[in-house]
């Protein structure tokens, strides 16, 4: 073995060691976080025992208050395991992290002096080398892998401040040039003497046509370590690195180091050094879980950073009955109805979409921002990339339940740009039929290529169903697929969660309706696209359904005038075959918060972008109430916690003009009672009819006479089956050109604050709510839990929900 591979062998032993510390640290912190929730789950389930226990003592029923009791005694003894498992986790956790950052000092400080000896040692020999040797590749991949450590240690700075850090800790930087220091006068070296090698310049980024740059520096995701079983004490033995005899041999004139003093300082403990600064690299990075029902993260609402110590992909099973999977992303003013057993009818021309031509700048050449029509883009915009119009978008679908499958994955065959590369879902059943309907898709799309000659249809929707691979956790598809975007159809509570986990990865999101759970969640989702620079898409696909986009091409272009006044409504007979949507905990709400928030959605494109909104108010008769307290829900009566009916007012204004447009929105689980979908301006209303299968747009004059009657095609200028089809292709040409998109995450968390502007109406009795005076409102509960957000979540869902469980004006 010669001497450059010696060094670069034990550079990469350095790099495992270096890992594998963190590793021991994160799967502390993993197990003491599960516990944590371990324990937060049976106080919760011990509390509502009791609380039925004094429900059943009052009713005077012995039965059910002696079972109870039996529950609480169980209850309480496996509560004080878990408290007691708990207390010893955070004693090992906590240790683990106070001996970890002056051994990782150490190995770090070992890393660098053993690439600034192979980088000096060999500069004679890269003199003399012709072109074409390697040396400079060699070079280049120490260069990326320095780099790389100093974006971590970077990275590590901003969450160690998080973590409420002492501000004395010096940071990852200043500890290792101490620690450099330190050596240098250990070693008789001037500062003059020390290698320039060893501050290495960043590599220059990729180029490839995903890797869009933002504005500020690229944030450096670390590559998922490799996984290790976790030591049993605190006490395991730090790594040592052992010196290559030819190592020792032929470089010891490098930079002055004998092969003894080498030996020695390889074998370093920690504690020996004259500096004992810790480099303080981040002991919460991001790991895969060990199961896919344990989730923790650590958040804090008001900072720009999360740190995230495990996460999984605990999607939800989204499986509606058939007659539901309309109640529940396409309603019945939908002119597409796309439920799990239907598919996608491709024209008998070839689906191949190629996007409009455009004029590409050359590298390094600033192009113009793109003008947004309506609504001022919020999400930082990546710097110019090449756009190349062969690349393929590849996609992991994270939840695969009915809406993944009835409405998302018939899309998927159907847009060449889109490479669908992952399925995951913890559901082992509902990843099997996801799998199978991708399977018959597949085969129909390739029946229909054949019947039009098209070969290169049939190979590439042949290879794409061949490199599907199936997960159970989304760590597991960041770490093995390292996707360019992820589709998140999973349950509300999870939507914050794993967009985060994804961002912080350095992949795109586009993610199911509603934003999130908790209005509070999006601040800290919003935060993340900041920092990370990754594009976040807001899935409302109303924007892209026929009716609506041709009526708001209609509105805009002046066909009624001003608008002044419109009635959306989004109703049906509720999702009682699948009890999650009538879970809080799921879903944060009932009704509104799940079916009127495409209606809200709706109202702000039809009032035009531009315009904000400002004022909410739950309007009479019912408001936002619970109409049936009783349901028949998976099969049994229940008692009805969320809103089942909700009637709002919204007034978007347009703070240039002063212009504004009330909304009256119906979001209901009872079926219909407001007028029907019509927007009213100054000259005229706009509706819409269907006659023969067709859906029409009409407009009428003040006389109410029909003056217009405009079929409702959708975009005119290429293939488009469905609303659904419209918002993944979208994403994923945004993905492509490198431009964000328009429905993004500052739209949906506007959407979910309307919504708990309602919620606060209802509770001030149906007084006008405005949007930043609820802001406020929730900011003032996140206060009394300012170190943890879940909580704080928790009781800002169970505030706003208490108006519709309490409300004198429920019927």
């Amino acid at each position: 073995m010669n001497p450059e591979t010696s060094l670069q062998e034990a550079i990469e032993q350095t790099k495992r060691a270096i890992e594998q510390l963190r590793e021991r640290v994160v799967t502390a912190i993993m197990q003491r976080n599960r516990l944590q929730e371990e324990v937060t789950k049976r106080e919760r389930d011990l509390a509502m025992r009791k609380e039925k226990l004094v429900q059943a003592s009052k009713l005077q029923d012995p039965s059910v208050a002696n079972e109870l009791r039996e529950e609480i005694a169980t209850l309480e003894k496996e509560l004080q395991t878990l408290k007691d498992s708990l207390a010893k986790a955070e004693v090992e956790a906590e240790t683990l992290k106070a001996q970890r950052p002056a051994e990782e000092a150490r190995l770090n400080l070992v890393l660098r002096d053993l690439q600034a000896r192979l980088a000096m040692g060999y500069t004679t020999v890269v003199e003399n080398r012709q072109p074409g040797s390697g040396v400079g590749e060699t070079e280049e991949m120490f260069q990326r892998a320095s780099d790389k450590i100093e974006g971590l240690q970077s990275e590590a700075a901003a969450r160690q401040e998080v973590t409420g850090a002492s501000p004395h800790t010096p940071s990852p930087t200043q500890s290792a040039e101490q620690l450099l220091s330190d050596l240098e006068r250990r070693l008789g070296l001037s500062p003059t003497e020390t290698p320039a090698t060893q501050s290495v310049e960043p590599a220059e980024p990729s180029s490839s046509p995903l890797t869009a740059a933002s504005p500020e520096a690229e944030p450096a995701v670390s590559e998922p370590p490799v996984a290790f079983e976790a030591p049993t004490s605190p006490e395991e033995p730090s790594v040592s690195i052992p010196v290559p005899e030819e190592l020792a041999q032929s470089t010891p004139s490098v930079t002055g180091i004998t092969p003894e003093e080498m030996e020695a300082l390889l074998s370093h403990q920690p504690g020996q050094t004259e500096s004992t600064s810790p480099s303080t690299v981040d002991e919460q990075a991001v790991q895969p879980s060990t199961s896919p029902w344990d989730y923790t993260t650590s958040t804090t609402a008001s900072s720009e950073t999360l740190e995230v110590v495990s996460f999984p992909v605990e999607e939800e099973q989204m499986e509606p009955p058939q007659a539901t999977i309309e109640g529940q992303d396409i309603e019945v003013s939908q002119p597409i109805a796309m439920e799990e057993t239907a598919t996608v009818e491709a024209p008998a021309a070839p689906t191949s979409v190629e996007p409009p031509s455009e004029t590409i700048a050359p590298e390094g050449v600033e192009q113009p921002k793109e003008e947004v029509a309506f609504y001022p883009v919020t999400q930082p915009t990546p710097k110019p990339v090449s756009y190349d119009p062969s690349y393929r978008v590849r996609v992991a679908a994270i939840g695969t339940g009915g809406i993944f499958r009835g409405a998302h994955l018939p899309c998927y065959p159907l847009i060449p740009q889109a490479k669908l590369v992952a399925l995951c879902d913890p559901d082992q059943d509902a990843l099997q039929q996801a799998y199978r309907r991708l399977q018959n898709l597949t085969a129909e799309q390739i029946e229909r290529a054949r019947e039009r000659h098209d070969d290169d249809a049939i190979e590439r929707l042949m290879r794409d169903l061949d490199e599907v691979r199936l997960f159970s956790d989304i760590s597991e598809v960041i770490h093995e697929i390292q996707p360019d975007l992820v589709d998140i159809c999973t349950q509300p509570v999870l939507h914050v969660p794993l967009a985060i986990k994804a961002l912080e990865a350095g992949i795109h999101v586009m993610c199911e309706k509603p934003l999130c759970r908790s209005w509070l969640e999006s601040e800290r989702l919003i935060s993340t696209i900041q920092r990370t620079g990754r594009f976040y898409q807001h899935n409302e696909n109303w924007l892209f359904d026929p009716d609506y986009y041709t009526a708001s091409k209609l509105i805009h272009a002046g066909a009624i005038g001003e608008p002044l006044l419109m009635f959306l409504a989004t109703a049906h007979g509720g999702p009682e075959g699948n009890p999650k949507f009538w879970n809080p905990e799921f879903g944060g709400g009932g009704s509104l918060l799940d079916n009127g928030i495409h209606a809200i959605g709706a109202a702000w494109f039809l009032s035009g972008l531009k315009k904000r909104p400002t004022m909410v108010k739950a309007v009479e008769p019912f408001g936002m109430t619970i109409r049936m307290p009783l349901r028949i829900i998976d099969g049994h009566y229940q008692t009805v916690t969320v809103d089942d009916d909700a009637h709002i007012l919204i007034r978007f204004e347009d703070a240039d003009t002063g212009a504004w447009t009330n909304a009256h929105v119906e979001g209901s689980w009872s079926h219909r009672d407001s007028p029907d979908t019509v927007v009213i301006g100054t000259t005229g209303r706009l509706y819409f009819t269907s006659q023969e299968g067709r859906r029409y747009v009409v407009i009428t004059d003040a006389y109410d006479r029909e003056v217009r009657r405009i079929e409702a095609t959708g975009p005119t200028w290429q293939f488009w089956p469905s609303s659904f089809y419209g918002e993944i292709l979208n994403m994923v040409q945004c993905v492509r050109t490198g431009r964000p998109p328009l429905c993004d995450a500052q739209f949906g968390a506007d959407c979910s604050a309307i919504v708990g502007a309602a919620y606060l109406s209802e509770k001030n009795g149906r007084r006008a709510v405005h949007l930043d005076e609820f802001r406020e409102f929730a900011r003032s509960i996140a206060q009394r839990y300012p170190n943890d957000p879940q909580a704080a979540d928790d009781a800002l869902v169970e505030t706003l929900l208490s108006a519709v469980r309490k409300s004198e004006y429920n019927t």
